[in-house]
C-alpha cells in the first residue's frame, strides 16, 4: 500500500513537472493584443497556472518566470527579481549587477539595476516592450 501511493505520487509530480508551456496571450509594446485573450490569462493565474513571459531583445529572446504576479483593473503584471547582468555573448559582466524587472500587459517594462555585494543603485528606466505570456 505505501509503495502504491509513493508511485503515485511520484508520478503526480513528474506529470506536473513535465507540462509544457502554452502561449496563451501576446501583446504590443502599446498593449494591444495580438495573440489570445488577456480574460484567459487572468482567469489561468487565478487557477493557479505557473506563468513565464518572452521579451525580444534585438537577436535575443528572453524568458523569465513570474515571481509575483498583480491583477488590477484588468492589466497583468509580473515580477522577477533574480537577473544578473551579461554581456552580448552571454557571460557575467565583470562589474556584474541584479536587475528587478516588472512588465505588464500594456507594454510597459520598468528596470532597476543594482550592483552585486552593495546597495548601490545603477539605474532605473521604463520602456515600452512586445511580451508573449506563456501559463502551464
Amino acid at each position: 500500500m505505501k509503495l502504491k501511493l509513493l508511485l503515485f505520487l511520484l508520478t503526480c509530480c513528474l506529470s506536473i513537472n513535465a507540462q509544457s508551456w502554452e502561449k496563451i496571450y501576446q501583446n504590443d509594446e502599446n498593449g494591444k493584443p495580438l495573440f489570445g485573450n488577456k480574460h484567459a490569462l487572468i482567469e489561468a493565474i487565478k487557477a493557479g497556472k505557473d506563468v513565464k513571459i518572452m521579451m525580444k531583445n534585438g537577436d535575443f529572446e528572453y524568458y523569465t518566470p513570474a515571481e509575483n504576479i498583480w491583477i488590477k483593473d484588468g492589466t497583468v503584471t509580473i515580477q522577477n527579481t533574480q537577473q544578473v547582468a551579461v554581456k552580448d555573448d552571454l557571460t557575467i559582466q565583470s562589474d556584474a549587477y541584479n536587475w528587478i524587472i516588472m512588465v505588464n500587459t500594456n507594454g510597459v517594462r520598468h528596470m532597476s539595476r543594482w550592483r552585486l555585494g552593495e546597495h548601490t543603485n545603477k539605474g532605473d528606466n521604463k520602456d515600452k516592450v512586445n511580451v508573449t505570456w506563456f501559463v502551464r
